[in-house]
């Protein structure tokens, strides 16, 4: 396993307070403590989250092929979710969905090739 990987840890642990800030958000608006945001408040903060994703994708640059599609895709996921709230266009919402669905699986794909790989001392899925 390798250590020292700081383009890891600041992406696994980023996207982590991600998803703990948008339950912890939802949480909230359900138990009656605070309000939804605005959609434009809410493009906002996806565009934090945007360039954020556009560092790390750079980043990738330095990194296989597989890291730079997906970094590559959360970018345009995020972009999409910018403007799907900016524009109040729900089809643009939908396509963000689906490009979040494809996003998340080629995730999983890479995480299954990084550990299989490792588990196996060779390249069994190509990254």
């Amino acid at each position: 396993m390798e250590k020292n990987n700081m383009f890891g840890t600041v992406a696994f642990s980023s996207y982590g307070f991600f998803w703990i800030i948008l339950v912890c958000n939802i949480i909230i608006q359900k138990l009656g403590w605070g309000e939804a945001p605005t959609p434009v408040a809410m493009g906002w903060f996806l565009s934090a989250w945007g360039v954020l994703s556009l560092i790390l994708f750079i980043c990738t640059l330095k990194h296989g092929i597989a890291m730079q599609i997906l970094f590559g895709m959360v970018v345009v996921l995020f972009f999409l979710l910018v403007a799907g709230n900016f524009s109040g266009n729900k089809t643009i919402h939908v396509m963000g969905g689906a490009e979040g669905i494809m996003c998340g699986s080629f995730a999983i794909y890479c995480a299954a090739a990084h550990l299989i790989n490792d588990a196996f001392k060779k390249t069994i899925l190509p990254l």
